[in-house]
């Protein structure tokens, strides 16, 4: 499950259950999509013709901008990880990421001999 938002205005959880098969919100979602090429689509939903083109793709944010009958969307996604963290208060602990981390003393390591037949 996603949940995939458009800043704070609207939020909606999306659900792939198969290949083909898609609930908004819990329900069934039926659309019809063609790709045009190129990160175009048209889309057809209840009754009206929709294009959209995809214009940028940050996979490792989760963002994503759309072009809707020529009006951009900025879409933010979230895994069930996202949800979880969020739900612990550690939704900015992926944002800040360590490369290094440098001890403030050295430590020697030491040796012990254990064995079985010699317990520590």
């Amino acid at each position: 499950m996603l949940s995939i938002s458009t800043g704070s205005a609207h939020s909606w959880e999306v659900d792939f259950q198969a290949t083909d098969s898609l609930t908004l919100n819990g329900q069934p979602f039926a659309w019809d999509v063609a790709p045009l090429g190129n990160g175009r689509y048209h889309v057809l939903y209840k009754g009206q013709s929709y294009t959209a083109e995809l214009v940028e793709a940050d996979y490792a944010a989760k963002t994503f901008t759309l072009k809707i009958n020529g009006q951009r969307v900025d879409l933010h996604a979230k895994d069930r990880f996202d949800l979880l963290l969020d739900r612990l208060g550690l939704s900015d602990a992926n944002v800040a990421r360590i490369n290094e981390l440098k001890a403030p003393c050295r430590v020697s390591l030491l040796t012990f001999g254990c064995s079985p037949a010699r317990p520590c």
